[in-house]
């Protein structure tokens, strides 16, 4: 499927997160003007590891170019509808996320390669149109309160999510174990924010306002938001199925003491 996004190892994930989150921390150089790469059904964080198929033959000029010129980085953007086959400018969501290309193999089909997002970045407008589209960026920065009592509630938040996620993960059996500790393994709370829903089964509107929410507190308050719900929706599912479970086992019960009751009625019957 041509940009199909794929999962990276887990260790991958966290391994990005505790070396860097955001280019703010690494003081990695990012330029003002990027190819777009712009993506279907995939929301790409700072500090987010991910592979990709590239098959389109303009973007895979992009990434050859980039390879050639030694410029490994590219504007990343989500497009607003998934089914468009070659998105432009106007598709793609206005904030994205600048990544750096850190492997690329060539195939008969195309290109697989494996980004990370290095920093938020908002598309200001289109330098060039084709063989590809270069764009003009303003970099982003998460802010956090600066007060104590702001800290402390995010703090608390940041441990909150963790909790939740673990809970989520212990319920759904399809949260990978190396996952459920994330919230002891990242300390920073706006890379928690963001490894934690770029992990959990969000729609990619959901995962876009996180993205574009550069408050790391107003975006821990919603990610609790998912997180909570996700709870409580896996809960009740366990608890109907618990009934349904029982109810199924009451029956064969009794169909069993019925089958019996028959048998030894028919053996008496017979005697």
């Amino acid at each position: 499927m041509s940009e199909s996004a794929t999962q990276q190892q887990v260790e991958q994930q966290q391994a990005s997160h505790d070396v860097q989150s955001h280019a703010e921390e690494t003081g990695i150089p990012i330029p003002d003007t990027l190819s777009l790469l712009p993506v279907r059904d995939l929301v790409l964080f700072p500090g987010m590891v991910q592979q990709l198929h590239i098959t389109r033959d303009s973007l895979v000029k992009l990434v050859d170019d980039a390879a050639a010129k030694g410029n490994r980085f590219v504007a990343v953007s989500a497009v607003r509808n998934s089914e468009l086959q070659d998105p432009t400018f106007e598709d793609a969501y206005r904030i994205g996320a600048a990544a750096y290309i850190r492997m690329m193999i060539k195939l008969p089909d195309g290109i697989r390669m494996m980004i990370q997002g290095v920093q938020r970045i908002e598309l200001l407008e289109p330098v060039q149109t084709e063989p590809y589209i270069q764009v003009r960026v303003r970099r982003l920065s998460s802010y956090e309160p600066e007060d104590q009592a702001g800290k402390d509630e995010v703090e608390a938040m940041r441990r909150s999510a963790g909790e939740l996620f673990a809970r989520m993960a212990e319920l759904s059996h399809q949260i990978p174990d190396e996952l459920a500790g994330a919230g002891d393994a990242i300390a920073s709370p706006g890379a928690l924010a963001d490894f934690l829903a770029a992990n959990t089964s969000m729609a990619v509107s959901e995962r876009q306002d996180l993205l574009e929410t550069l408050d790391v507190r107003e975006r821990l308050r919603k990610l609790l938001g998912f997180l909570t719900r996700e709870v409580q929706m896996l809960e009740l599912q366990g608890k109907i199925q618990s009934q349904v479970s029982s109810e199924l086992s009451k029956t064969q019960r009794e169909y069993y003491l019925r089958e019996q009751l028959r048998a030894i009625q028919k053996e008496l019957g017979e005697t």
